[in-house]
């Protein structure tokens, strides 16, 4: 992040250092009695040539490492393709993924992962149970809730009624670095009141210009169907986001009825394993109509 973002909703200045310890974020405020605060903001990438690891902590490190290096790097499939994470308001075949096997695992009619719960891409060769670990380091089983046709629609509205931005050069250079993406148009943003959800046996297109809530014009399930407003579904979503995670607090007072054994990591790992590899792309299933996107090889 290389400028400071405004929460419109309550003038908040937001920044934020990135990932993986690659830099730190240094604000200095000034505040005059009778005015408004000004906020400098500067990024700091801590190259190890100018901030060198410290050795007693490199020891440490290392020794924890070697304990799992074994499991780590035991390789569990290949992928043919790389599976990367998308920009923030698009579709995104990682998170369609990681979806996919929540919905499989827990038999759900649906499913949603949240973007931030997606943190690491899975590139196309060999598939390691590090890369699963980076990619969920966290302890999340999925939960499934019965939701009825209009809470699905509110929830992905809820999903898609934040902010949305122009994509910028320093965007650009972000995606392309990150995710291997070439983007144009408005992106929603990262840090929002409710996190990104990422479907499952889902497809919606929608249009970020329009009034917040009602900014779906199409949703369906993936053979096409209407959902019935008054039907009751199966959804398998985050532990996490079931107990009022990303924003959905209301999610907190719908007893599941199904709480998976296993983590999120490990159906993902059982789908690789019993698709013998990713051999495909999961199909598109978020049509933003204000973004065009292209996945670089």
């Amino acid at each position: 992040m290389k400028r400071i973002e405004w929460n419109a909703e309550n003038h908040t200045a937001i920044v934020h250092p990135g990932s993986e310890n690659r830099s730190l974020s240094k604000i200095e405020i000034q505040i005059e009695h009778g005015k408004e605060p000004q906020i400098n903001f500067e990024p700091i990438t801590l190259w190890l040539e100018k901030y060198p690891e410290d050795p007693k902590i490199k020891v440490m490190v290392d020794q924890l490492l070697e304990k799992d290096k074994a499991s780590l790097n035991q390789i569990i499939g290949y992928s043919d393709f790389d599976l990367n994470r998308g920009i923030t308001g698009g579709d995104s075949p990682e998170g369609s993924f990681v979806a996919d096997s929540m919905r499989e695992f827990s038999r759900s009619d649906f499913a949603f992962i949240n973007a931030g719960g997606i943190r690491h891409p899975i590139r196309k060769g060999p598939i390691t149970m590090e890369d699963l670990y980076l990619l969920q380091p966290f302890d999340n089983q999925a939960e499934v809730l019965q939701l009825s046709g209009e809470q699905i629609r509110a929830l992905i509205e809820m999903s898609l009624s934040v902010e949305f931005k122009q994509i910028n050069k320093d965007d650009d250079a972000y995606h392309l670095d990150n995710f291997k993406v070439r983007a144009k148009g408005l992106k929603r943003v990262f840090q929002g009141k409710f996190g990104y959800l990422i479907p499952s046996g889902l497809h919606f297109e929608f249009d970020p210009q329009l009034p917040p809530m009602n900014r779906i014009s199409v949703l369906s399930d993936s053979k096409g169907s209407a959902l019935i407003p008054k039907n009751l579904y199966k959804v398998a979503v985050a532990s996490y986001m079931s107990r009022g995670g990303d924003g959905y607090t209301f999610l907190k007072e719908i007893k599941p009825i199904l709480t998976t054994p296993n983590y999120i990591r490990d159906m993902v790992l059982e789908k690789i394993i019993k698709d013998g590899g990713i051999k495909k792309l999961p199909e598109t299933r978020i049509l933003n109509k204000r973004l065009e996107v292209s996945f670089l090889d």
